[in-house]
């Protein structure tokens, strides 16, 4: 065991000391975070305690983020367990009890010492771990009572949810969705929609719990962005949340007047002041069968211009471009036009070519999370190019 164990051990503590400079992991080196402005929280793993604790546990476990509620199947490592440490093999006993304590001291961390469910999936992504344990002891029952007839109806009645809901959890991970029995508890009733678009903040739960709250009976479509390189615009009004740490870029925030979100919110309809803004850029592109024109390119287009995408299209509204001594900055709008799961990445690549197609320059950037954003949004990006050593001369 510890020859097996030696060479990625040492390989462990030689990335360490390539990555930080001593033994210590990365998450032990707060330097690395823990610097002015750092948007990391000063806890392990930048995480906090939440609000109400044992709702939030009740929501973890048994409520709309909970594992139990999305799979019920997991019932039965329940039940096997308090059938393992009740049966009169003491050794198979003392197994037992050691699981269960650890398992339930990793989940009081997770209950007491975070707030924001591990993002969002189908259930709490955290609880995985101890579940492969849970169901070995299960299995390790000695003996079990004679089963009712009517168990094998119960158990395909828990398992037919909790595996068409890990269906579509594959289909589309990372989205927030409902658990089954809520569907059906649900009325028949719609909830007004908001649309939000955040900045800087990691999760939605680290907002004021008040505005929080004010939310709660809405169904809510978030946006994530880096307003310090880009902005998403909703084609109605929003919600604005931007961390008070955060600087937006100030092409954006002289536009938008985004300096009065400060520890609070703006509702605002900014598309007026976007698409005004996308009447001002550049309308014309120009496409060539080479990589570097030889000449003339061969064809002139107008904006708008779709990039097709199988998992979601973009359009190219506009583009603004200025250029100084040491820097080329570019400016493009990008309307969305439709978006599938799962989306895949996206990137944005500005590349300035010398005439033997060589890149001199370049950037390649999406300052927002493509999947987090709706059909019709416009997206603006900030994008900088470094030409402080190129020569002067003709380029594309």
């Amino acid at each position: 065991f510890v020859g097996g164990c030696l060479p990625p051990g040492l390989l462990s503590l030689g990335l360490n000391y390539a990555i930080v400079g001593n033994l210590l992991p990365p998450q032990m080196y707060t330097e690395g975070y823990q610097y002015a402005g750092s948007r990391f929280g000063a806890s392990v793993a930048g995480n906090q305690t939440a609000d109400a604790p044992l709702y939030y546990a009740q929501r973890m476990l048994f409520g709309d983020r909970g594992v139990f509620a999305f799979y019920p199947v997991l019932l039965i490592y329940i039940i096997g367990v308090v059938q393992l440490l009740r049966t009169a093999d003491e050794r198979v006993r003392r197994i037992g009890w050691l699981v269960v304590i650890g398992t339930l001291g990793y989940l009081s961390y997770f209950i007491f010492l975070t707030d924001n469910f591990g993002g969002r999936a189908f259930g709490v992504r955290w609880l995985i771990n101890p579940l492969p344990l849970l169901a070995l002891l299960t299995a390790l029952v000695p003996s079990w009572p004679q089963p009712p007839r009517w168990l094998p109806v119960s158990l395909l009645l828990l398992l037919l949810p909790s595996a068409w809901m890990g269906y579509r959890g594959a289909l589309a991970p990372w989205q927030t969705d409902v658990p089954p029995l809520q569907l059906l508890w649900t009325r028949n009733a719609t909830r007004p929609m908001i649309d939000i678009a955040l900045s800087g903040y990691g999760e939605f739960e680290t907002i004021d719990p008040a505005i929080r709250a004010s939310f709660e009976n809405h169904f809510q479509r978030r946006r994530w962005f880096d307003v310090t390189q880009a902005l998403v615009v909703p084609p109605q009004s929003s919600w604005w949340f931007i961390e008070p740490d955060t600087v937006p870029a100030a092409v954006f925030q002289g536009r938008f007047a985004l300096g009065s979100v400060v520890d609070a919110a703006l509702y605002a309809d900014l598309s007026p002041v976007a698409e005004a803004w996308v009447a001002e850029m550049s309308q014309v592109v120009y496409q060539d069968e080479d990589l570097v024109p030889a000449a003339t390119p061969s064809a002139e287009l107008m904006l708008p211009q779709d990039f097709y995408h199988p998992r979601g299209s973009m359009a190219l509204r506009g583009f603004e471009r200025t250029i100084t001594e040491n820097q080329m900055i570019f400016v493009t709008a990008w309307q969305i036009v439709d978006r599938e799961f799962p989306t895949g990445e996206r990137r944005v690549f500005i590349h300035l070519l010398n005439p033997a197609g060589e890149i001199v320059a370049q950037s390649d950037l999406f300052a927002g999370n493509y999947e987090s954003f709706y059909s019709g949004d416009l997206f603006f990006q900030q994008q900088v190019l470094d030409i402080s050593g190129v020569p002067a001369g003709a380029y594309w």
